[in-house]
């Protein structure tokens, strides 16, 4: 039961985080802060009570949430905007998708020869944010697991990207989500960084 709890706190810490009541002109109070203080106090009750380790993976997860955006990234792999090659979020990795592109060309393999078509990264939106929010996803874990010496935690931020991409597949083939999306992809990702804590932290 005191697993449920803090998967389901962290949903809400998660959420909250991203902006909860700004569909009706309002918003909770310092929510960039929610989830880092309700993921350390969930990880402190997990370890004791320690006040140390509680504040300093408090700091950790405002970081890790703070030093880099994801904003242009959901959009993207939901399927409801384009790339902003303007714009930066995590600018060395933005740099890399907004430049990954190549000619066709042909390669010989032995006998055969195989034709490799033109691409360009930014025609894709979806493959886009779905390669920037598993990075970004990587980049926030690793930051909070550090503070928790766990490796597993520090890797599992990769599924970010397939996270939400399932979301933006849900909302594309089965029910339209349209903005709700972003918000219902946050719960998630938020509830799997509680169920992740749980398991490694």
């Amino acid at each position: 039961m005191d697993r449920v709890i803090i998967i389901l706190l962290c949903a809400l810490g998660f959420r909250i985080r991203g902006g909860l009541g700004e569909r009706w002109g309002w918003k909770f109070p310092l929510n960039k802060w929610w989830f880092a203080v309700i993921f350390s106090l969930c990880a402190a009750y997990l370890h004791g009570w320690d006040q140390n380790y509680q504040l300093v993976l408090m700091i950790a997860a405002r970081l890790s949430t703070q030093l880099a955006g994801w904003g242009e990234y959901v959009g993207c792999v939901l399927g409801i905007a384009e790339p902003q090659p303007d714009r930066e979020d995590l600018p060395k990795v933005d740099h890399i998708l907004d430049n990954m592109k190549w000619d066709a060309h042909d390669v010989k393999v032995w006998k055969w020869t195989v034709h490799i078509p033109a691409f360009n990264l930014l025609d894709h939106a979806i493959l886009f944010g779905w390669l920037g929010l598993t990075v970004r996803g990587l980049y926030m874990t690793f930051i909070i697991g550090l503070a928790l010496q766990s490796i597993p935690f520090m890797v599992c931020g990769v599924a970010m990207g397939t996270i939400y991409w399932l979301v933006g597949l849900f909302s594309r083939k089965v029910y339209p989500l349209y903005k709700g999306g972003w918000n219902i992809a946050e719960l998630i990702y938020g509830a799997y960084l509680g169920w992740m804590l749980c398991l490694f932290g």
